[in-house]
């Protein structure tokens, strides 16, 4: 139950974890020892609809994508006789697989990226990427994915602000933020 409060909307926001051991003083206990006890729950009663639903979304806090949807996946084949949880946890693994998924397309661009020489490099790409990503995840990204795609962003845009810079120095680009203001002030 003090799980349950912990990711309700009346406590933290959506996908953060309640505090760990080693912040007990709001008594909700580990959350490691929680997910163990849920999995445990479900390995003895693999219908009980109720472990996978409160296990799901520590997954997906923890940002273990992977887990997340093996769990769902099971979750929904177990729970098939009842159409609101089968449907339920269908959503959730179609969620964990396009999430995982999409980040993972989204580091392999930019490690695609990187591998280029940086005269060849295109991260707008990667950038626009991501950004739909984030835009897809909306208000329920958990914050650990959203750290995680933001740190693809955060490459990408330093990847574009390099490219920008080479091309100032080399000529093949004037600086238009500069021509942009005197423009303005000539007006």
């Amino acid at each position: 139950c003090r799980l349950r409060l912990a990711f309700s909307p009346y406590g933290k926001p959506r996908g953060e974890l309640p505090p760990t051991s080693s912040d007990r003083g709001a008594g909700l206990g580990d959350v490691g020892t929680a997910l163990r006890d849920l999995l445990g729950a479900v390995e003895r009663d693999p219908g009980c609809a109720e472990a996978y639903h409160l296990a799901l979304p520590i997954l997906f806090a923890q940002g273990d994508l992977p887990a997340a949807e093996r769990l769902a996946r099971r979750a929904a084949a177990a729970c098939g006789e009842d159409p609101a949880w089968s449907a339920r946890f269908e959503a959730e693994y179609s969620y964990a697989k396009e999430m995982r998924l999409g980040l993972e397309t989204a580091q392999s661009m930019l490690a695609a990226e990187e591998r280029r020489h940086s005269s060849e490099r295109s991260p707008e790409a990667v950038e626009r990427y991501a950004r739909a990503l984030l835009e897809h995840g909306g208000r329920r990204l958990e914050e650990a994915l959203r750290k995680k795609i933001e740190g693809v962003l955060q490459s990408a845009a330093h990847m574009v602000r390099v490219k920008e810079a080479r091309a100032y120095i080399s000529g093949t680009k004037q600086d238009s933020q500069w021509e942009d203001a005197w423009a303005v002030l000539y007006r």
